[in-house]
């Protein structure tokens, strides 16, 4: 029992780390003679590389057709289904958020974030692929760039001075000032870390626990579990969808509230 504890273990750490090998049925793929260092930072491909050029791709595949119209009406109902989904987002969460003035330049990124963090959420619930999203190192970069768009933007539309100064509340007397500014810097650096590790620890948890489910026959080492446990990974497969969307949403959504907030600090 210890083996096969062993190897559900090393396979659900190997299902959401970046790595360098990918084994399934139909093909295993060494990754490791493919690098790429700049300043002994490996840029080769990974794991994690492909799952991204895959959502990339993704996106592309299904977003473009579904963009296309006919006398200004979605061609088929998957169509009509991206479009609800984009007006939703344009006027739910881009414009509540950044403005009426700037919602058509902030709709293109949030519908990109979305659809693209959306696609690696569904591609690693799909056998025998990389759950991405499950890996810190993907989250992490995502919310980093969301820390720089928050501080860039701020700066543009506010000025250096003015947006240093609005990043604590205003009329504070100066003693307590010195005080309360480094915790509002702080804070600003971890609206960004929760993006990180809300997105990775919803996803993470959700494959470990399918997994956890279905690895209980081989622990047991019998199949009078499959009655409990298939039945449960199923119904937890079908609730994991529903979080990567859910997820995709929250994410988009916290990133434009905190995009706006700092174009906006007067507000």
């Amino acid at each position: 029992m210890s083996g096969n504890n062993e190897n559900l273990g090393d396979y659900l750490i190997s299902h959401v780390a970046n790595g360098k090998h990918w084994k399934s049925p139909l093909w295993e793929i060494d990754l490791s003679p493919y690098r790429l260092k700049i300043f002994n930072v490996d840029f080769g491909l990974s794991l994690d590389v492909i799952m991204l050029g895959l959502a990339f791709v993704l996106c592309l595949v299904l977003l473009i057709p579904a963009a296309r119209r006919r006398n200004l009406v979605p061609i088929n109902r998957f169509a009509h289904g991206v479009e609800a989904i984009v007006l939703y987002l344009r006027d739910e969460v881009v414009k509540p958020f950044v403005g009426e003035k700037q919602s058509a330049a902030w709709t293109p990124f949030a519908l990109t974030l979305f659809f693209f963090i959306l696609s690696l959420n569904l591609i690693g619930l799909i056998p025998y692929m990389h759950a991405a999203t499950g890996n810190i190192s993907v989250t992490g970069s995502l919310a980093l760039m969301i820390f720089v768009l928050i501080n860039l933007f701020g700066v543009v539309h506010n000025g250096v001075i003015h947006y240093l100064k609005g990043i604590a509340p205003g009329g504070i007397p100066l003693p307590l000032l010195l005080f309360m500014y480094p915790i509002e810097v702080v804070s600003l650096v971890a609206k960004s870390g929760t993006l990180a590790v809300r997105l990775f620890a919803n996803m993470a948890a959700g494959h470990f626990l399918i997994f956890s489910l279905l690895g209980l026959m081989a622990i047991m080492k019998t199949y009078l579990w499959a009655g409990f446990s298939l039945p449960m990974s199923v119904a937890m497969y079908g609730f994991e969808v529903f979080v990567a969307f859910l997820q995709a949403y929250v994410f988009t959504l916290l990133s434009m509230l905190f995009i706006g907030s700092a174009i906006h600090q007067d507000h």
